[in-house]
């Protein structure tokens, strides 16, 4: 709302005060808790290395890796199945399992990062459902292609869903900047996956992924009668019944993180 009417001086809005009177709080607590107890639920931790100069060399890489599937095309649906334990896991194939061709350079895969200690190299890569479900592991039972959100909560192991969740943003990537943006023209696969190129000699412009600054907040109330238990939490119309979230939303041009906070 600040930046909206063009001006810094502009009245706040009702409860910014307070809004940033207990992210003060909050980040207070937090800044006394062990580091270990601060771990995002997505995130690689200190089990992934993403240095791009190890990946050499890259035909070996790829030999022995490890690789990721995700549904070709923009939807970029992610493939997970039940474990032996009841647990949902990410689908992984070997190079052997990919459709022929899946690795050429005209074609979507991207370099995640290598395993410590192991030492093997994870991939995603952009292959057809029906390959997926040919050649997974028969010991894995129900073997889905859903969009990576309506099975989040199902994955219990950070690292994997940090896995699936960077797989499926670099195929989404891909798939939606076939061309490039100054001058139309095709573009290709670069720097393992990282990015992509314009085939264009006279333009050669590179893209990258894009990363939206968002936040993400709970908002609790320290003054209910069970002594600060209750949250507020918001719905969209479309989503199934039941789901609710936390307050969150993405910061617009202009506006720190607070102050998108404060509008959402």
């Amino acid at each position: 709302r600040i930046c909206a009417r063009g001006s810094l001086s502009s009245p706040r809005p009702p409860g910014y005060t307070e809004v940033m009177a207990a992210l003060g709080t909050l980040l207070s607590v937090l800044g006394t808790r062990p580091t270990a107890t601060l771990r995002p639920w997505f995130t690689h931790g200190p089990a992934l290395s993403r240095d791009r100069s190890i990946l050499h060399p890259l035909a070996e890489c790829l030999e022995l890796g490890s690789f990721i599937p995700v549904e070709r095309g923009p939807s970029a649906k992610s493939f997970t199945a039940l474990a032996a334990g009841g647990q949902r896991v990410p689908v992984l194939l070997a190079r052997a399992d990919l459709p022929s061709g899946s690795l050429d350079a005209d074609q979507d895969w991207a370099w995640l990062g290598r395993k410590t200690p192991c030492g093997t190299d994870v991939f995603a890569v952009a292959v057809d459902e029906a390959a997926v479900l040919s050649a997974a592991n028969p010991a894995l039972r129900d073997v889905s292609c859903t969009p990576l959100r309506d099975v989040a909560d199902e994955i219990p192991s950070p690292d994997d869903a940090a896995l699936l969740s960077t797989a499926r943003g670099y195929m989404h990537f891909h798939a939606t900047n076939r061309f490039c943006a100054r001058c139309g023209s095709p573009t290709l696969p670069t720097k393992a996956g990282a990015a992509r190129l314009c085939t264009n000699e006279a333009c050669r412009h590179k893209v990258y992924p894009r990363v939206d600054p968002a936040a993400i907040v709970l908002v609790t109330s320290p003054m209910s009668v069970d002594g600060g238990k209750h949250a507020l939490l918001g719905r969209k119309k479309a989503w199934p019944q039941g789901r609710f979230s936390t307050l969150s939303g993405f910061a617009e041009l202009g506006e720190t993180i607070e102050e998108a906070l404060c509008r959402e």
